[in-house]
């Protein structure tokens, strides 16, 4: 993707993408979609966290970012906005492939970066309101159903589920897969017009075969609508701490928890067994099983970010107690494991 350097607002930087639509998508018609992923940030240092300095140019209100990895010759470019605090528009025509090896790694590895994750709730919102607003259709979806306490889920309950299904009756089959067999979408193709495709996933990212203001128009009219969900959970995720602080005469240690709470269910041996075995890497040490009231003591690790906190579980709700090198996207990540492991209506907040 290549934008002419020079300063820009937000609104400016929109209109010259639109503008100059047949430009940036040049190339293999197949591949060059125009692609905007939603990154969530701790704080303004993601700039120093993300990039190298010779990496990073500032436009007005919007960073052009240069990235060639060792044997290419082209460099590939990458246009960050800041669209709020805590939440990052990275727009680019680069493969997955590329976005991945430049870009990708870099958020899932450092400390204050993490994707946008969508509960299936907030997904929902998301691109059923696409699909409505534009009377489009879906042609392609992928869903899973993992969660044990499913919305709805009529045939074989018991069964762990994940459907890939392509065809012009999209939009009823996947209503059909959500209510038959109690699935959830994770990514969303849909038509929306002869010459217009969209494609959604439930880890932030929009594309669109297009750069188009219909396309831009509806992927930031439904961001505004789960913004505040996004950033609350971003927000409860920041609060969790552990400080010490200590003077000549007294050390003071601080400690913020979490609690996620189940809906209709409580914690035993075979939810714990099912949470720990899907919990892809998390490392649980220090396992202790009380039985009778059955409780799970553990002491879990972040293996990608190297974050250490407690978990208490029992009845209905896990505690959450950050202990080591705390950072709110290792929070954001077990929560999602349980809600897709476990429960999907389950709600992560502080400790009262």
């Amino acid at each position: 993707m290549q934008v002419e350097d020079r300063e820009y607002t937000h609104e400016e930087f929109k209109k010259y993408i639109i503008d100059h639509s047949d430009e940036i998508l040049k190339g293999d018609p197949r591949r060059r979609w125009l692609k905007i992923y939603c990154i969530l940030v701790s704080d303004d240092n993601w700039k120093g966290k993300l990039f190298a300095d010779a990496e990073l140019k500032k436009l007005g209100d919007i960073f052009k970012v240069s990235k060639k990895s060792v044997g290419e010759t082209i460099k590939e470019q990458y246009y960050i906005e800041e669209y709020c605090p805590g939440l990052l528009l990275v727009y680019n025509t680069a493969t997955d492939e590329n976005y991945e090896k430049h870009i990708g790694d870099a958020i899932d590895h450092n400390i204050g970066t993490t994707r946008m994750w969508m509960k299936p709730d907030v997904f929902d919102i998301f691109w059923r309101g696409i699909l409505s607003e534009t009377d489009g259709l879906i042609y392609r979806f992928a869903s899973r159903r993992s969660s044990i306490e499913s919305a709805s889920c009529k045939l074989r309950p018991e069964c762990l589920r994940r459907v890939n299904y392509t065809g012009n009756d999209g939009t009823q089959t996947l209503a059909e897969f959500e209510e038959l067999y109690g699935v959830s979408a994770e990514s969303v193709y849909m038509q929306i017009n002869t010459s217009l495709k969209i494609h959604v996933t439930n880890d932030g990212l929009f594309s669109s075969q297009q750069i188009s203001s219909l396309a831009l128009e509806v992927f930031l009219k439904y961001l505004e609508k789960i913004k505040d969900k996004i950033l609350e959970m971003r927000t409860v995720s920041q609060a969790l701490k552990f400080e010490v602080t200590e003077d000549q005469i007294v050390k003071t240690i601080l400690v913020e928890p979490g609690v996620i709470r189940f809906s209709e269910i409580e914690m035993d041996q075979t939810l714990s067994q099912q949470m720990i075995k899907s919990m892809h890497g998390f490392s649980f040490i220090h396992v202790h099983e009380e039985f009778g009231s059955f409780s799970l003591i553990a002491t879990v690790i972040d293996e990608m970010k190297g974050s250490i906190f407690d978990i208490n579980a029992s009845n209905s709700e896990i505690l959450i107690v950050p202990k080591f090198r705390v950072t709110f996207e290792s929070f954001i990540k077990f929560y999602r494991k349980i809600v897709e492991a476990i429960d999907e209506d389950a709600v992560f907040s502080l400790i009262n």
